[in-house]
Protein backbone atom coordinates (compact mmCIF):
# COMPACT_ATOMS: atom_id res chain seq x y z
CA UNK A 1 0.00 0.00 0.00
CA UNK A 2 1.03 3.43 -0.20
CA UNK A 3 -0.61 6.13 1.52
CA UNK A 4 0.34 9.51 2.24
CA UNK A 5 2.69 10.78 0.12
CA UNK A 6 3.61 13.78 -1.31
CA UNK A 7 5.34 15.16 -4.18
CA UNK A 8 5.50 17.59 -7.52
CA UNK A 9 4.43 15.44 -10.04
CA UNK A 10 2.90 11.89 -9.18
CA UNK A 11 3.09 11.73 -5.79
CA UNK A 12 3.97 7.93 -5.98
CA UNK A 13 5.35 6.86 -9.49
CA UNK A 14 6.32 9.20 -12.38
CA UNK A 15 6.82 7.63 -15.60
CA UNK A 16 8.59 10.04 -17.65
CA UNK A 17 10.24 9.13 -20.78
CA UNK A 18 11.59 11.38 -23.85
CA UNK A 19 12.26 10.94 -28.02
CA UNK A 20 15.32 8.51 -27.07
CA UNK A 21 13.77 6.79 -23.72
CA UNK A 22 10.33 4.95 -23.96
CA UNK A 23 9.67 3.84 -20.60
CA UNK A 24 6.84 1.13 -19.35
CA UNK A 25 6.03 0.75 -15.76
CA UNK A 26 3.14 -1.71 -15.28
CA UNK A 27 1.49 -1.71 -11.60
CA UNK A 28 -0.27 -4.26 -10.32
CA UNK A 29 -2.69 -5.49 -7.19
CA UNK A 30 -1.48 -1.95 -5.40
CA UNK A 31 -3.58 0.45 -3.00
CA UNK A 32 -2.64 4.05 -3.64
CA UNK A 33 -4.30 6.37 -0.52
CA UNK A 34 -4.23 9.85 0.51
CA UNK A 35 -1.43 10.86 -1.63
CA UNK A 36 -1.29 14.49 -2.44
CA UNK A 37 0.33 16.79 -4.92
CA UNK A 38 1.13 20.11 -2.64
CA UNK A 39 3.49 21.99 -4.95
CA UNK A 40 3.49 20.56 -8.49
CA UNK A 41 -0.42 20.34 -10.50
CA UNK A 42 -0.58 17.26 -11.52
CA UNK A 43 -1.19 12.94 -10.97
CA UNK A 44 -1.90 12.39 -6.85
CA UNK A 45 -0.55 9.15 -7.13
CA UNK A 46 0.77 8.09 -10.77
CA UNK A 47 2.18 10.38 -13.41
CA UNK A 48 2.95 9.27 -17.00
CA UNK A 49 4.36 11.44 -19.70
CA UNK A 50 6.21 11.76 -22.61
CA UNK A 51 6.11 8.86 -24.71
CA UNK A 52 5.85 6.70 -21.61
CA UNK A 53 3.52 3.55 -21.18
CA UNK A 54 1.55 2.40 -18.03
CA UNK A 55 -0.11 -0.24 -17.03
CA UNK A 56 -2.10 -0.03 -14.10
CA UNK A 57 -4.15 -3.68 -13.18
CA UNK A 58 -6.21 -4.37 -10.19
CA UNK A 59 -5.29 -1.45 -8.23
CA UNK A 60 -7.66 0.69 -5.77
CA UNK A 61 -7.12 4.23 -5.91
CA UNK A 62 -8.67 5.87 -2.83
CA UNK A 63 -8.54 9.63 -1.62
CA UNK A 64 -5.83 10.90 -3.45
CA UNK A 65 -5.65 14.81 -4.49
CA UNK A 66 -4.50 17.38 -6.56
CA UNK A 67 -4.53 21.33 -6.86
CA UNK A 68 -5.05 21.15 -10.41
CA UNK A 69 -5.49 17.82 -12.90
CA UNK A 70 -5.71 13.99 -12.52
CA UNK A 71 -6.70 13.60 -8.81
CA UNK A 72 -5.08 9.66 -9.10
CA UNK A 73 -3.86 9.30 -12.52
CA UNK A 74 -2.74 11.72 -14.85
CA UNK A 75 -0.82 10.98 -18.45
CA UNK A 76 -0.11 13.21 -21.20
CA UNK A 77 2.17 14.00 -24.52
CA UNK A 78 2.06 11.04 -26.12
CA UNK A 79 1.70 8.96 -23.28
CA UNK A 80 -0.22 4.99 -23.28
CA UNK A 81 -2.64 4.55 -20.12
CA UNK A 82 -4.72 1.14 -19.33
CA UNK A 83 -6.43 0.93 -16.65
CA UNK A 84 -8.20 -2.93 -15.80
CA UNK A 85 -10.24 -4.22 -13.40
CA UNK A 86 -9.05 -1.13 -10.92
CA UNK A 87 -11.46 1.01 -8.73
CA UNK A 88 -11.46 4.69 -7.53
CA UNK A 89 -12.78 6.27 -5.02
CA UNK A 90 -12.99 9.86 -3.33
CA UNK A 91 -10.06 10.86 -5.41
CA UNK A 92 -10.52 14.89 -6.31
CA UNK A 93 -8.66 17.55 -8.72
CA UNK A 94 -9.24 20.93 -8.54
CA UNK A 95 -9.41 21.79 -11.98
CA UNK A 96 -10.46 18.24 -14.23
CA UNK A 97 -9.89 14.65 -13.93
CA UNK A 98 -11.13 13.78 -10.56
CA UNK A 99 -10.18 9.93 -10.87
CA UNK A 100 -7.81 10.34 -14.70
CA UNK A 101 -6.78 13.50 -16.73
CA UNK A 102 -5.93 12.00 -19.98
CA UNK A 103 -4.00 14.48 -22.91
CA UNK A 104 -2.50 13.89 -25.57
CA UNK A 105 -2.34 9.99 -25.67
CA UNK A 106 -3.95 7.36 -25.97
CA UNK A 107 -6.04 5.85 -22.58
CA UNK A 108 -7.98 2.32 -22.28
CA UNK A 109 -10.35 1.76 -19.40
CA UNK A 110 -11.14 -1.71 -18.82
CA UNK A 111 -13.47 -3.05 -16.11
CA UNK A 112 -12.92 -0.40 -13.54
CA UNK A 113 -15.42 1.02 -11.14
CA UNK A 114 -15.59 5.07 -10.45
CA UNK A 115 -17.27 6.19 -7.57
Amino acid sequence: MFTENTGDYGAVITNYGNFMNYPMAVIINSRFENNTITTGTSGGALYNEMFAEMIVEGCTFTNNSVNNIGGAIYTCYESNLTVRNSKFKWNHAENAGGAIHTEYGASTIIDSVFH
